[in-house]
């Protein structure tokens, strides 16, 4: 019985074997087709040790085929899936290592899922991580409303922190923001503005940006007049006055709008004669009659000697 069992297993063993291989290529052939295949790209993550940076320019983005079964496939996100470089414990130099991918979230627990990456490896150079503080600069365009100009500006903080590779970061002395438009203003400006940062393997630390404080002001301008006729107001009509002298000269400032056309007329300067009753030798004050937006800096004569008499 046993001999009979072992003869009929034996006999025609190869044609036997080739349909079990059949079966089983048509068994893999049916559950390839049935697998549905999803892509999508996924940011690298760089696992490296603390002391050390990335010194190369190297891709930030890794192409992910994901195949399964399409039920469970539909649920997997990009999220739910890393893909990294293993760097740990490698030194200074370049090195070029293999892409990997860890399972998370929805898809931890899918089987079978088949993972494919874009590019296999990636070629990376390291170098010491270094951080320093370097000087902040702006770029300031337009100009201010007319008869307004900037007077000052600080920039807070006027300093940042970069951390990245050493050869990298030993050429770096300062850093720029975007540029501060200032076309039209006639107040002060306070703004958050970013700092640039055009070398991607250089990291700003803390929220890249710093506030822009700048003070407008109206535009001064100073003049001197002389040869400016002194007036007489006040007198009473039964009086007479002679001046000392019929002119003096005066130093003014004001707001460039209204110093732009100013001339100064016989009511700048006068004597106040109105405290005058009787006749005689007075030493009165020179007054100054300023247009509205302007300061007097320095006048000559600040008095004059007056001789009163009867008409």
């Amino acid at each position: 019985m046993k001999a009979r069992f072992t003869s009929s297993v034996v006999q025609n063993w190869p044609i036997k074997m080739i349909c079990v291989a059949i079966a089983l290529i048509l068994f893999v052939f049916h559950r390839t087709n049935s697998l549905e295949e999803r892509l999508f790209s996924v940011p690298l993550i760089i696992e490296i040790d603390d002391t050390m940076a990335p010194a190369s320019v190297y891709t930030g983005v890794i192409h992910i085929a994901l195949r399964g079964e399409p039920s469970n496939i539909r649920t997997v996100l990009a999220e739910d899936i890393e893909a990294y470089i293993d760097l740990r414990g490698k030194g200074k130099g370049v090195h070029r290592v293999p892409v990997q991918t860890r399972k998370k979230g929805a898809s931890a627990g899918i089987e079978p899922l088949e993972i494919s990456v874009e590019p296999l490896e990636i070629s990376l150079a390291l170098d010491l991580k270094i951080s320093r503080h370097v000087q902040l600069n702006t770029n300031i365009q337009g100009i201010p409303q007319q008869g307004y100009e900037l007077i000052s500006y600080t920039l807070t903080p006027n300093e940042a922190i970069i951390e990245g590779p050493l050869d990298v970061l030993s050429g770096v002395e300062s850093l720029s923001t975007d540029t501060v438009v200032l076309d039209g203003r006639s107040g002060d400006v306070s703004i958050m503005v970013n700092i640039i940062n055009n070398d991607p393997l250089m990291r700003i630390r803390g929220t890249g940006m710093t506030e822009f404080q700048g003070s407008i002001r109206e535009i001064i301008h100073r003049a001197n007049f002389d040869d400016v006729p002194i007036g007489i107001t006040g007198l009473n009509q039964l009086f007479s006055a002679r001046l000392g002298s019929a002119q003096g000269s005066v130093s003014i400032e004001g707001t460039q709008l209204s110093m732009q056309d100013y001339q100064p007329d016989a009511s700048l300067l006068f004597v106040d004669c109105s405290s005058i009753q009787e006749t005689g030798i007075y030493t009165l004050p020179v007054s100054v009659n300023l247009p509205l937006g302007m300061r007097l800096i320095r006048q000559e004569p600040e008095t004059l000697i007056v001789r009163v008499s009867e008409r």
